[in-house]
């Protein structure tokens, strides 16, 4: 029996990386990495380098950004999209 296929899903506490997370950590071939947003900071490039290079996942899957719902979105637009650009 060959060895499981690694995923990193980087946002999985997210909307759309919490779906990823919910279909990979149900296929018995796949291994996922578990690192919650409290662990890593994403707007660290080093740290996220540092950590694929310890933990080599075969696949990555980036669904991180900053959020505020429709409030946010309407009261403050470039300052979401100027810290989500800032995620390499």
């Amino acid at each position: 029996m060959g060895d499981k296929t690694k995923v990193f899903i980087a946002g999985q506490e997210g909307l759309i990386g919490g779906a990823f997370y919910e279909f990979f950590s149900t296929r018995p071939n796949i291994e996922v990495i578990d690192c919650p947003r409290s662990q890593l900071d994403f707007l660290d490039p080093q740290a996220v380098l540092r950590f694929v290079e310890k933990t080599r996942p075969d696949w990555f899957f980036f669904c991180v950004g900053k959020v505020g719902g429709l409030q946010l979105n309407s009261e403050r637009p470039y300052e979401l999209m100027e810290s989500n650009t800032k995620f390499f």
